[in-house]
């Protein structure tokens, strides 16, 4: 049983990272507003997002979603919203400091809030 203990924190211990591996995970607050110009709406309010990626070797893929409460700007509008983006992208880096990127970035839900 020693024995086999030992050889486990050998192989902890003497384990290595994948080269160019890094992942990350988080939580931040938002800050965001919306507007609808032709009726003459404006929202702005706070929230919460999260964000994770990765990177392993040449690959490297990070999403983001922040969702936040959202107040009339005016004393006109009777009703708050509630609003939602994400945004997504990936790379392929060609060099250490270059890389082809894609993504996308949007509003993906905007709904009145009942009650204000």
């Amino acid at each position: 049983m020693r024995r086999l203990g030992l050889a486990g924190l050998a192989v902890v211990l003497g384990a290595a990272p994948l080269d160019a591996q890094t992942i990350r995970a988080g939580v931040q607050g938002a800050v965001m507003s919306y507007a609808e110009r032709s009726e003459q709406y404006e929202y702005g309010g706070f929230g919460f997002a999260g964000f994770a990626g990765a990177r392993i070797g040449p690959i490297a893929v990070d999403a983001s979603a922040a969702m936040a409460t959202l107040d009339p700007e005016y004393a006109g509008l009777e009703e708050g919203v509630k609003a939602m983006q994400i945004d997504v992208m990936a790379a392929y880096y060609v060099a250490p400091a270059v890389a082809v990127q894609v993504g996308a970035s949007g509003v993906a839900r905007v709904r009145r809030r009942a009650g204000i």
